[in-house]
C-alpha cells in the first residue's frame, strides 16, 4: 500500500495499529459519515452506499484510467515469500512445533469453504503470514483488542452453517482460556468445531508491548 498513488478505501476503517503512511492521498468511501478520517488521515471523505458510488466512479473514469500490470511484481513478491516460508519450516528451536508448521499443515488440511475464526494475537499474525487460501472464509475482529474472539466467533459460524461446513478456530492459550467455558456450549449443542491452539504460556503481544516500552515482570515473594 505505500507503494501505491492512490488509496481508495471501501467500506473499511483504518486500525490504530496501522502501518499504511498519511502521505499516501487516499479517498474513504463509507455509509457512515463518521467513519472517514476517523482513525488515519485522509485527503477526500465520501459519504454514500458502496455500490452506488462504486459505480460512480467506474463510470467517470471509464478511458481515463492509466493501469499498469502489476502481476509481474506480485509473481516476485510471493516467490520471496514462499522462500522465507520453507526456510522458516526448516527451523527448530528445540520448544516445540513452529506455528509455521502448524499453519502449513492448516493450509493443506482444511477444507475449501472452511470457516477458519482466528483470535487476536500472535496466532493472529501466524495465520496472515503463513496460511495459504482457495476459497475458505475467514472471521476476525480486525485487531480490536478482543482477545478470545476464535472459540464464540467458530461456535456462532456453526449455528449459522448448521454444521454443513468445516469451522476451524484458531486461538492462543490466552484467548481460548477466557471463553474456556463455552466448550461446555459446544458439547452441549454437539458442535463440530476444530480448535487450533498455540501455547506458549503467556499473553505474547502483551509481553512484547511491555517489554518494548521498558517494562518487565518482577515476581516478588508473598509474605502472610
Amino acid at each position: 500500500m505505500n507503494e501505491s498513488d492512490l488509496l481508495i478505501v471501501l467500506g473499511a476503517s483504518f486500525s490504530n495499529h496501522t502501518g499504511i503512511t498519511p502521505k499516501k492521498p487516499t479517498i474513504q468511501v463509507d455509509f457512515d459519515p463518521m467513519a472517514p478520517g476517523k482513525f488515519h488521515k485522509i485527503d477526500v471523505p465520501v459519504w454514500g452506499e458502496l455500490k452506488t458510488t462504486v459505480n460512480l466512479f467506474m463510470e467517470k473514469l471509464q478511458g481515463f484510467a492509466c493501469t499498469v500490470d502489476q502481476r509481474p511484481e506480485i509473481a516476485g513478491r510471493w516467490k520471496i515469500w514462499y522462500e522465507e516460508k520453507k526456510k522458516r519450516l526448516l527451523e527448530d528451536r528445540g520448544k516445540g512445533i513452529s506455528s509455521v508448521a502448524i499453519i502449513d499443515t492448516l493450509s493443506q488440511l482444511a477444507d475449501e469453504d472452511a470457516v477458519v475464526c482466528v483470535d487476536v494475537g500472535n496466532n493472529a499474525y501466524s495465520l496472515g503470514r503463513y496460511f495459504e487460501c482457495r476459497r475458505q472464509g475467514f472471521l476476525m475482529s480486525g485487531y480490536l483488542g478482543s482477545t478470545g474472539f476464535a472459540l464464540p466467533a467458530a461456535m456462532g459460524a456453526w449455528a449459522a452453517t448448521k454444521g454443513k461446513r468445516q469451522i476451524i478456530a484458531v486461538a492462543g492459550d490466552g484467548g481460548l482460556a477466557q471463553y474456556m467455558a463455552e466448550l461446555t456450549t459446544s458439547v452441549k449443542h454437539g458442535m463440530d468445531l476444530k480448535i487450533i491452539l498455540f501455547n506458549n504460556s503467556e499473553l505474547a503481544k502483551i509481553t512484547k508491548e511491555q517489554l518494548s516500552g521498558g517494562l518487565e515482570w518482577r515476581f516478588l515473594p508473598l509474605i502472610l
